[in-house]
């Protein structure tokens, strides 16, 4: 959550459009968290076994494809304002020093998280769950490092004004691309 608040008052004061994306990403993040939280939970409740023959199992299943299916219509709205902004030619950003070290935090500890989760799923063994918060995280990874150097590369070489929403559209789509991939494994 903490992230999410210095994500998007970066987003908002730059006006990037890739922050803002990497911010959305982070506020779907919390809502899709929650939804596995709670079907993990329901799936290993007790059941009754007339009322649920198969069991309760089958929710988590249906929890990573919900998750993917929010990820991508997210995506599918960021990809829409990228290329708004785009064909509109907006060009100011306004980046500082703060703003790029809040972007470098944001990696390394996306990275940290991803490695936790990576070493739980080595402990646990197969956990739809765990194993979409680990993709999820190395998700977060690439779409704040491939953020940061959008902004860079706009806000530090004028002919490059573009590669803020060009690189929100570009991270839109490997996040769809990445969760229609997940979405179809479950």
């Amino acid at each position: 959550v903490g992230l999410l608040v210095i994500k998007a008052y970066v987003a908002m004061v730059t006006g990037s459009m890739v922050l803002f994306a990497a911010a959305a990403d982070s506020l779907l993040d919390i809502f899709s968290g929650a939804v596995l939280f709670f079907t993990e939970r329901i799936a290993h409740q007790p059941f009754d076994p007339m009322k649920f023959p198969e069991g309760r199992t089958r929710i988590e299943p249906v929890g990573v494809i919900v998750f993917a299916t929010i990820m991508f219509m997210s995506s599918l709205q960021i990809m829409v304002e990228a290329c708004k902004r785009l064909f509109e030619g907006e060009r100011e950003i306004l980046m500082d020093s703060t703003a790029y070290a809040i972007v470098i935090v944001t990696v390394v500890s996306k990275f940290a998280l991803m490695l936790y989760c990576r070493a739980v799923l080595a402990a646990v063994g197969d956990n739809g769950p765990v194993e979409a918060y680990a993709q999820d995280h190395f998700n977060d990874v690439i779409t704040n490092t491939g953020s940061g150097l959008a902004v860079v590369l706009a806000t530090r070489v004028p002919m490059l004004w573009w590669m803020d929403s060009v690189g929100a559209g570009v991270i839109a789509l490997y996040i769809m691309a990445s969760w229609v991939d997940t979405g179809k494994g479950q």
